[in-house]
């Protein structure tokens, strides 16, 4: 838990600024995990998570120094750094956030050391961390207080922040399953970029993070029940374990298992997983265009693939396409 790191990226500055000079990647990567084996009582068993920026930093850390850590999770994390527009964005974010400058941490944007800490384009070196991203979307939500505009928080600043992750999250779990690489991505249906939705999501991504550390003893206090128990009891062998408590979506409920999710739509509970379930959660999962599903994974008709269908479109996979979106 890092003390000091205002606007930092928890990452190694190219210059000075504000009369500091970060080196939080040297200290987190090189420094504290001496001190921490040597004088701790730690092993060599770590994992990494942030929110916000913190969120990116872990992201970044994890992608940069492959196998340091087993887990890596992000809440609302900027997991695009370098498309157009997400440099000035990031200023502006840094400027609003104690004063930086972010050329003195990776300089003009054509400076390589951009493109060096992106997570987005370093996603392929995050293969066998378990990875674990969730983003809300800027809407006013349970723990927001509601300004007088239609579906608008008064955390202004919040709502454009968690906008931001919301979309760089997509993208990034979207690379992840372009690329074959496994990660749990949950989009909530509302929330800014505020405190409580962390504090919900570090408890969440528990029983993963417990998983990658080698501590499965420590198992969640979840349950099945109702119509999502009658699918996991008649689907157990290929669910698993649960890993959360049943929750809200938008439009249903849904419950998290190592092998899939199992979800709540007009048709009932549906199980999604696989790389069905990666695209799925890459659009934007219940809330998102395909909106929820209607039918568990089957096989197509040339039994060669698979197929998921949903409210607005389905999912199919293929060895040769992989899967993809359509109507």
């Amino acid at each position: 838990m890092p003390i000091g790191g205002e606007s930092s990226f928890y990452t190694d500055w190219l210059q000075p600024d504000r009369g500091k000079t970060y080196k939080w990647e040297t200290f987190l990567i090189k420094e504290l995990p001496t001190v921490l084996e040597r004088d701790w009582r730690s092993t060599d068993v770590r994992g990494i998570e942030g929110l916000s920026m913190g969120g990116t930093a872990a992201m970044m850390l994890a992608a940069r120094n492959p196998g340091f850590y087993k887990f890596a999770a992000s809440f609302s994390g900027i997991l695009q750094m370098t498309s157009l527009g997400m440099q000035p964005a990031i200023q502006f974010a840094m400027r609003d956030a104690g004063g930086y400058d972010s050329q003195k941490m990776f300089g003009l944007p054509s400076n390589p050391a951009w493109r060096e800490h992106d997570p987005y384009l370093l996603a392929e070196q995050l293969r066998g961390t378990s990875v674990y991203i969730s983003s809300g979307n800027g809407v006013v939500g349970p723990h927001d207080k509601p300004s007088d505009l239609p579906l608008l928080a008064t955390n202004y600043s919040g709502v454009g922040l968690e906008l931001l992750s919301r979309v760089t999250s997509q993208q990034f779990a979207s690379e992840l399953n372009r690329k074959g690489i496994p990660g749990q991505a949950v989009y909530r249906p509302s929330g800014t970029h505020t405190w409580p939705y962390w504090q919900f999501e570090m408890t969440q991504a528990w029983p993963q993070a417990a998983s990658a550390l080698g501590l499965s003893e420590d198992r969640p206090a979840c349950r099945t029940s109702g119509a999502i128990k009658k699918v996991y009891t008649a689907n157990k062998r290929l669910l698993g374990e649960c890993f959360t408590p049943e929750y809200s979506v938008s439009g249903g409920r849904a419950q998290d298992f190592r092998g899939g999710r199992i979800i709540t739509g007009p048709k009932g509970p549906k199980i999604v997983g696989g790389l069905i379930g990666g695209a799925y959660v890459s659009v934007g999962g219940p809330g998102g265009k395909l909106g929820l599903p209607t039918s568990d994974e089957r096989a197509t008709k040339d039994r060669k693939g698979k197929v998921s269908d949903f409210q607005r479109g389905k999912i199919t996979w293929t060895p040769r396409t992989g899967a993809v979106v359509g109507k």
